[in-house]
C-alpha cells in the first residue's frame, strides 16, 4: 500500500540519473518526496532519517516534472531540497485539489536557519504551467525565504489563490 509519499528521502536521493517525472492519478500521495519524519513512503517506512547536507543532491538531474490528478497532493518537494534541482526546467501540474504550495515544509530544519543567501532557486526554469489548482498560493511557505528564477513562460489557467507576481 502506498503511504503519503511516493519517495522516502533516501530512495529520492539514490534517483541521481532520473531526468523526468511523470506522476498521475495517485489518490491518496501526499507528498512527492517525504520531508522528515512523519511522512510514509512506499515502503510503510513511518519514519526516515535525512542528513540535511544530502539534501541538495535531491535528483540532480531531473529537468521535468509533470503532476496530475493527485487530489490530496499537498506539496510536489520540500523548500530545503529546491537547492538541488538545478536543472529543473519545466513545472506542469494540473487538477489537483488540495495543492497549496510546490515546494513545502521541510520537517527536519528548523525554517529560521534555512538561507540561501540570495541564491536563486531553480536557476534552469523556463516554463511552468500550473492548471485546476484551486488552492495553489505561492511557489512555497512564507516563512521559507527564498528567490526565484523567472520562467520564460508562465501559464496560469483556473488557480484563483495564486498571485505570479508575488511568487517570482
Amino acid at each position: 500500500m502506498l503511504g503519503e509519499a511516493l519517495f522516502s528521502m533516501s530512495v529520492a536521493q539514490s534517483l541521481q540519473q532520473l531526468e523526468q517525472l511523470t506522476v498521475r492519478g495517485i489518490e491518496g500521495l501526499k507528498h512527492i518526496t517525504g520531508s522528515g519524519r512523519g511522512h510514509g513512503s512506499n515502503t510503510n517506512n513511518r519514519e526516515f532519517i535525512l542528513a540535511p547536507r544530502n539534501s541538495r543532491f535531491l535528483m540532480p538531474r531531473l529537468s521535468t516534472v509533470d503532476i496530475a490528478d493527485c487530489s490530496k497532493l499537498e506539496s510536489l518537494f520540500p523548500i530545503c531540497c529546491a537547492e538541488g534541482l538545478v536543472q529543473l526546467q519545466e513545472i506542469r501540474i494540473r487538477k489537483i485539489a488540495e495543492l497549496i504550495y510546490v515546494f513545502g515544509g521541510c520537517d527536519h530544519y528548523d525554517h529560521s536557519s534555512l538561507q540561501f543567501d540570495n541564491q536563486i532557486l531553480l536557476p534552469r526554469l523556463k516554463y511552468l504551467r500550473v492548471e485546476d489548482l484551486d488552492n495553489l498560493s505561492d511557489m512555497c511557505p512564507r516563512n521559507y525565504p527564498a528567490m526565484w528564477s523567472s520562467p520564460s513562460k508562465i501559464t496560469v489557467e483556473n488557480c484563483p489563490k495564486f498571485n505570479v507576481v508575488a511568487s517570482f
